[in-house]
């Protein structure tokens, strides 16, 4: 990370959504992606193209994870083909 909150931001979707372009062509049927990413501009896209892709979508934020933290993860399980 920078410490720039916007350009973190994007650079973490963006590298989220590389790593969905690489699951798609390696992930087996029954595979799970988990994806950290920092909520801010590209969360949503990235996770409308969980949700569009996968039949089983989670966010969440770790208990250990400070409150002003703006870190999530995604669990994206079972791809749709």
């Amino acid at each position: 990370t920078s410490g720039i909150k916007s350009l973190d931001s994007e650079r973490s979707s963006d590298l989220c959504m590389c790593a969905l372009d690489m699951a798609e062509r390696l992930l087996k049927p029954s595979g799970t992606v988990v994806l950290k990413i920092f909520q801010g501009s590209g969360f949503d896209d990235v996770l409308k193209r969980c949700r569009d892709s996968y039949q089983n979508v989670k966010c969440l934020k770790p208990k250990g994870t400070r409150s002003e933290s703006v870190e999530t993860y995604i669990i994206a399980r079972k791809p749709r083909r």
